[in-house]
């Protein structure tokens, strides 16, 4: 697969398209590149990377820009791994949606087809972490609390394995989209839980209880399906970026407010609310969530 198919099977436009290989143009060396640090399955830090590319700026080329042309590199070689491990085009399309996304949020915030986030898509280009239907899932993560976890006789202590859950930004988390996922994560990690119980977990500010209500009806339900076991408050808004695509938030004022969720959360920075995140977890049996 080349940077042409994996940008049309992610969903970018003809004209962005056009201007990713007239950029590969200036660059030919970065195919080469992007398959060493593949086959060394990524070893190095993103920072070493973006280092290089700032000795290697072109007149009008941004770091962001040349960080979003090695990564449409790379995922055509995670391709060839999604291939030899016989996994679905489905299941490399999910994860190319969230490429798209993330470019989407860097031309909102910086203007540009880029990257903002280069060191996010690692655990996706190390096989570590999957997009599967609409949630990602992480599998190198442990349950973190001193309290154990129990329902239906199954009980998660501190450094048990869990799948983490992410929540990109690809669409609404619709009930029948939620369980899909859950159900297509629940059989191929099943290795992972021999006794036949998945356990799912999430750390995000969607989850902080004061501010539920600020959200819709599809984000609600879906965390109504975790156990709210941890909430952390902290008084300044790090995820602002996330709903007003900008990271100076210290004039509210000057906040968009095209949405509710935009409108609620600017009155919270005009205030000086307190923000927070929870962490949630709970137990999947292959078709429904235990709850007792």
């Amino acid at each position: 697969m080349n940077i042409t198919e994996v940008m049309e099977k992610a969903g970018f436009a003809s004209e962005e398209i056009e201007k990713t290989l007239a950029l590969d143009s200036l660059y030919p060396e970065m195919r080469d590149l992007a398959k060493g640090y593949m086959d060394r399955n990524m070893e190095a830090e993103p920072q070493e990377i973006d280092g290089y590319f700032e000795t290697v700026l072109k007149d009008g080329v941004t770091v962001r820009q040349l960080d979003f042309l090695f990564l449409c590199h790379a995922y055509s070689f995670l391709y060839d791994k999604y291939q030899e491990k016989g996994y679905s085009d489905e299941m490399f399309t999910d994860v190319l949606s969230d490429l798209l996304s993330k470019t989407r949020k860097c031309e909102k915030i910086y203007g540009e087809i880029g990257s903002f986030v280069f060191g996010w898509h690692w655990e996706f280009l190390r096989l570590e972490r999957f997009q599967l239907g609409r949630i990602q899932y992480g599998f190198l993560s442990t349950y973190r609390f001193d309290t154990p976890y129990e329902k239906g006789g199954v009980k998660v202590c501190k450094g048990d394995l869990v799948l983490d859950c992410h929540i990109p930004a690809t669409g609404p988390l619709t009930e029948e989209l939620c369980f899909d996922s859950y159900r297509k994560a629940h059989k191929f990690f099943a290795h992972l839980f021999p006794d036949g119980i998945t356990r799912f977990t999430c750390s995000t500010y969607l989850f902080y209880p004061p501010h539920l209500h600020f959200y819709g009806k599809n984000t609600r339900r879906f965390a109504s399906d975790f156990d709210i076991v941890n909430v952390t408050e902290k008084d300044k808004f790090d995820d602002a970026w996330r709903i007003f695509y900008t990271f100076d938030t210290s004039d509210p004022d000057k906040l968009p407010e095209e949405t509710t969720l935009q409108k609620n959360f600017k009155e919270c920075l005009r205030t000086g609310s307190k923000y927070g995140s929870g962490y949630g977890i709970f137990l999947f049996d292959g078709e429904k969530i235990i709850k007792e």
